[in-house]
Formats: C-alpha cells, sequence, structure tokens
C-alpha cells in the first residue's frame, strides 16, 4: 500500500443513538502520513468519548486498513505504537464495535477536518455543531448507519 505523506488535520464527531451531535473536534497533525492521520483521529477520539463515559461506542470509519490493523492477531505486539495504544481502550470496561463506512458517510469528519488551525497544534472542540457543518449533519446522517 502507498502511504501519502503531507500536511494533515484531523476532525470528528460523537453522535448520540438517533444521530444527533454531540460533539466534536479538529486539529493540526502536521506532517504524517495518511494511515497515522487516521489513527491519530481514532486515538483522541477514543480518548475524548472515554472522558465522557460512554458505555457503547460504535465507531465508524472509511480506512479499511484500520480494520485490519486493529483485528489482527498480532495487534498487540503491532509495530506501529497507536495501533497498541488504541487497542489498549479495547480493554477498558466499555464496548467498542468498529465498522466500515464509505467516504461518503463521513463528510461531516472531513468537514470539521478542515476546520482546524493550521497554526496551532491545539485541539479545538465543538460542544455543538458549528455552523460550516450546516446540512451536512442531516445528510451524512443518511448513509451512516447507526
Amino acid at each position: 500500500m502507498i502511504y501519502t505523506f503531507g500536511i494533515f488535520t484531523i476532525g470528528d464527531l460523537l453522535r448520540d443513538n438517533a444521530g444527533n451531535f454531540v460533539f466534536g473536534y479538529s486539529k493540526f497533525i502536521g506532517c504524517v502520513n495518511s494511515l497515522h492521520a487516521e489513527l491519530w483521529s481514532l486515538y483522541i477520539s477514543l480518548q475524548l468519548v472515554w472522558d465522557y463515559r460512554i458505555d457503547y461506542l460504535q465507531v465508524q470509519t472509511d480506512c479499511k486498513q484500520i480494520l485490519q490493523l486493529l483485528s489482527a492477531s498480532n495487534v498487540e505486539s503491532s509495530p506501529i505504537s497507536l495501533v497498541r495504544s488504541i487497542r489498549k481502550f479495547w480493554h477498558r470496561a466499555w464496548f467498542i464495535n468498529l465498522t466500515w463506512t464509505p467516504r461518503s458517510g463521513n463528510i461531516a469528519a472531513d468537514k470539521l477536518a478542515r476546520l482546524a488551525n493550521c497554526s496551532s497544534f491545539e485541539l479545538s472542540f465543538f460542544s455543538s455543531s458549528p455552523l460550516a457543518l450546516g446540512d451536512i449533519l442531516s445528510s451524512d446522517a443518511l448513509v451512516v448507519t447507526l
């Protein structure tokens, strides 16, 4: 697999079981490859969701390689430290279901990533839906199976 290196921003959001926006974030992470950008997004999302004390979490990603890496039999000894760190979240007192969604199901997360402040590594947290998401949330929810 070929990885694209570049300057990346990440963003993600949490929805409740009815598809309503709970929180979101965006963050500039600098120069990494595309896989590491996806892994950082998942890692930060899991940290934030854990702090919210969510018991059941359905994670949807459009990166099939993350699914493969996290379900591999040797995941605990993965050479990628972020994979090992993410996998440790599975051993906490909650249930995580990781599923694939088409790229069209991640439009809202992609939009949040574009809101990142590229002059700072600080996380931008959104406790309510940013206006920039507009109707994306409702149309995105039609693609995403909750």
